[in-house]
């Protein structure tokens, strides 16, 4: 059902649909240098993540979302995805929430660590909401 939205908004896409959509810059610099530059593109439940630079050669993501099920008071503690990609790499995720909150840095987080991006290195992450036009 993932793909075939995304199939739909492809081809609202090659039309000239413009589905609205939110684009976030994460960037931290040092004397000048990045030392983490990520991009962020959500468009209709479809993400795009982009590792432009980070001085540990990756940028690791944690996705929190914004909202919890009735059932599911604690869901905004734990992330509902984590992944890592090398810098110069990008990443499609698809089916992500309309609203969602994110952590990005230079190290992996830990599990234990929230949408907040608090962790034992706190120079190292950024975090940053979503919200997607609907």
């Amino acid at each position: 059902m993932r793909n075939l939205i995304a199939l739909a908004y492809f081809l609202f896409a090659l039309l000239g649909c413009d589905t609205g959509g939110s684009t976030l810059i994460a960037r931290a610099t040092s004397n000048g240098h990045d030392t983490l530059h990520a991009r962020t593109r959500v468009q209709a439940g479809i993400g795009r993540f982009e590792c432009i630079a980070s001085d540990s050669g990756r940028c690791h993501y944690a996705l929190f979302a914004r909202e919890c099920a009735p059932r599911q008071p604690d869901c905004r503690e734990l992330a509902f995805e984590r992944f890592s990609m090398t810098v110069g790499d990008s990443r499609e995720i698809v089916g992500l929430p309309m609203a969602l909150d994110l952590c990005v840095g230079q190290h992996e987080h830990p599990a234990t660590s929230g949408p907040d991006c608090k962790s034992s290195q706190p120079d190292t992450a950024l975090a940053a909401s979503i919200e997607a036009a609907r």
